[in-house]
């Protein structure tokens, strides 16, 4: 009981850090990093793992999802392992580069057997 109360308010649960070679990119620029799990309190599957490239427009308020990438896995983690996976994007090239009004970040998540989420995020500045 205590197992699934602790995986439901993910206290416990593995995580997810996009480890990125650098900060600043510019438009048609291939991104080569990596995604960095630690697993968790007890051994858990990793179903897939994802990030999306957002643009962030602070002026409007608004976010929009500019493209994404998806890694299916069956991947079992037992308690405190330590796993990398390939990360790899190319920055479009018809994107307005970052300002005081237009930010970008990555948004990723790794989800696991029976729902569970872990969640990262990552800025990037296009120039």
């Amino acid at each position: 009981m205590l197992w699934n109360y602790m995986s439901f308010s993910k206290i416990g649960t593995a995580r997810v850090d996009l480890i990125l070679p650098k900060d600043t990119y510019s438009p048609g620029d291939i991104i080569k990093g990596y995604y960095f799990i630690v697993g968790g309190a007890r051994k858990q599957q990793v179903n897939r793992i994802e990030s999306d490239f957002i643009l962030f427009n602070q002026t409007e308020g608004t976010k929009k999802v500019i493209d994404f990438t998806t890694i299916l896995t069956s991947k079992m983690i037992t308690s405190a392992e330590e796993n990398t996976f390939p990360f790899a994007f190319k920055i479009p090239f018809d994107i307005p580069f970052s300002s005081n009004d237009v930010s970008y970040y990555f948004h990723t998540r790794i989800a696991f057997h029976k729902g569970i989420e872990s969640k990262d995020q990552d800025s990037i500045i296009i120039v």
